[in-house]
């Protein structure tokens, strides 16, 4: 997983859902544009495994499309407190 301060969310590759709890599918989420300009959109959402932070920061949706490396959304921890 790789850091990002341009996300907008937390956005995992499949291959890393299996680390998410609660993990449900979705037909609601985020539309995010890719650098080919490709949209996409989640089939998944889920909490990242973090035990003191609010479910708004651990909350992530799973790409099928995402290939190079899962991003965390500095912004959506910044906006939870975190430092």
């Amino acid at each position: 997983m790789k850091a990002d301060s341009g996300a907008s969310g937390t956005y995992i590759m499949e291959q890393h859902a299996h680390k998410l709890q609660q993990l449900q599918p979705t037909s609601t989420g985020p539309r995010v544009g890719t650098p080919t300009g490709m949209s996409i959109e989640p089939t998944k959402q889920g909490q990242l495994p973090f035990r003191d932070l609010s479910p708004a920061a651990t909350s992530a949706h799973v790409f099928p499309e995402l290939t190079s490396a899962s991003l965390l959304s500095m912004g959506q921890l910044c906006d939870d407190g975190c430092t």
